[in-house]
């Protein structure tokens, strides 16, 4: 089935057209990575889908529903759930209660259940699990990262779309995130990733789609667009 449809969406700044027409579709359990430049329009398009940037054209619907209009606690509810770039977690507060902010959407939630998911972050991080009660601002970059997709896992979703998780990050880092949206995905989880690092999302990624100037210019599975010379060239450095 399919999870996520966007259909020929479209956003503007000003005069600027940041995203052009693109169409896209996630399927239920399929990891899909979106690869482009600085500037081709991938922050505006997960923007635009989690409802944090309206679209000036196109549509958006998450399991044959029209969400278009709706704003990203709604595409939340449904199961949709945005980690942005640079991690965005709450300096001031400990690690575990960052991941407790993270399941507010389910406000019924039973707290021994909210307990069960934390320690399920915990499992995959076991980093986290030992900084618990450690201030989110005192954490490495990494840390941090890997706090933003627990906090983002604690809403329970369906698809997880995560903005350049490697972004200024050590190689060692790098790894432990990257293992980590593998395993998800692996497990069922539905990923929309955009990062900069080809070799890195092709490694977990079924299909691939390639923006430029807010346009998609290419898309296909892994192996597909791996074959082609104009992508390696410009992301692969061969």
């Amino acid at each position: 089935m399919t999870m996520l449809d966007v259909e020929n969406l479209s956003v503007r700044y000003g005069a600027v057209r940041a995203v052009d027409g693109v169409s896209l579709e996630v399927e239920d359990g399929e990891a899909v990575a979106i690869l482009g430049a600085n500037g081709a329009g991938k922050t505006s398009l997960l923007f635009a889908v989690v409802g944090v940037q309206r679209p000036v054209a196109g549509r958006v619907s998450v399991n044959g529903v029209d969400v278009t209009s709706t704003g990203p606690e709604e595409k939340l509810r449904r199961g949709v759930c945005l980690v942005p770039e640079r991690r965005q977690v709450f300096d001031s507060l400990s690690v575990e209660d960052n991941l407790r902010l993270g399941a507010y959407v389910r406000k019924r939630l039973p707290r021994g259940q909210v307990t069960g998911e934390i320690e399920r972050v915990y499992e995959l991080f076991p980093v986290l699990g030992g900084r618990r009660t450690q201030s989110a601002g005192t954490l490495s970059g990494g840390e941090q990262q890997m706090l933003a997709l627990g906090r983002g896992l604690m809403g329970s979703p369906r698809l997880l779309m995560v903005d350049e998780p490697s972004l200024g990050l050590a190689p060692t880092m790098v790894s432990v995130v990257m293992e980590a949206l593998a395993r998800l995905s692996s497990e069922g989880m539905a990923i929309l990733l955009v990062e900069q690092n080809a070799r890195m999302a092709m490694a977990i990624a079924q299909r691939v789609l390639v923006l430029e100037r807010g346009r998609v210019v290419m898309s296909g599975s892994v192996t597909e667009v791996r074959s082609s010379e104009r992508l390696r060239q410009a992301y692969l450095g061969v």
